[in-house]
């Protein structure tokens, strides 16, 4: 009787030891928390395609916004593969990577917009800027003849020779198929040739 007791007793502890030991190893297999490799992937072969938009300049804030997520996600990373395999928690990480996504989807969008509609003003702006700059050398050859040419006569002449320069690199720009990059140099030759003609209504 007493030995078939301590057989009883003996296969209970095997069995209570054996239970625990599976315990344990489910424990390990569920706290050992997978990174999320394949997530940065993606997230960072979108920033390749917003790169090719030309986001980083025509949508900065955004893209600075998605690039600071991503990289506060990939320091996450690294630092939780430092720490105990029990203790990794790669949750914030993945809410950085979505938040960035998010982002970038929403800077893409912007881009596209930004290039649809500079596609369709550019041909006016090269137009007004084409009239504005002929309109400022024409009021300032007027006035020369009038008044001769002064030392700030000559500063502005300097001006609108540097504005013709700018207004044939846009149309150089346009024919290459850089819309936004032209269509942003004819904006500058309007503000500009305005603003000279400004001061050139002030020198008479």
């Amino acid at each position: 009787m007493a030995r078939r007791l301590r057989r009883i007793i003996g296969f209970g502890s095997s069995w209570g030891i054996m239970c625990t030991t599976f315990a344990t190893a489910a424990l390990i297999v569920s706290g050992c928390a997978e990174p999320p490799d394949d997530r940065m992937s993606q997230v960072k072969l979108r920033f390749e395609h917003s790169d090719t938009l030309d986001c980083a300049r025509l949508v900065p804030e955004l893209y600075s916004a998605a690039r600071d997520s991503c990289v506060a996600a990939d320091s996450d990373m690294a630092s939780q593969a430092k720490s105990f395999f029990l203790q990794r928690s790669y949750g914030r990480v993945e809410r950085l990577l979505d938040y960035s996504d998010s982002l970038l989807s929403l800077a893409n969008d912007s881009a596209a917009q930004i290039v649809k509609r500079f596609a369709a003003e550019v041909g006016p702006l090269k137009q007004q800027a084409s009239e504005m700059l002929g309109g400022a050398v024409s009021k300032m050859d007027s006035i020369e003849k009038e008044s001769g040419r002064t030392q700030e006569m000559v500063a502005l002449r300097g001006r609108l020779v540097s504005l013709r320069i700018l207004l044939a690199r846009a149309d150089s720009k346009l024919a290459a198929g850089q819309t936004v990059e032209a269509a942003m140099d004819y904006q500058t030759v309007i503000e500009q040739a305005k603003g000279t003609s400004a001061l050139l209504r002030k020198t008479r």
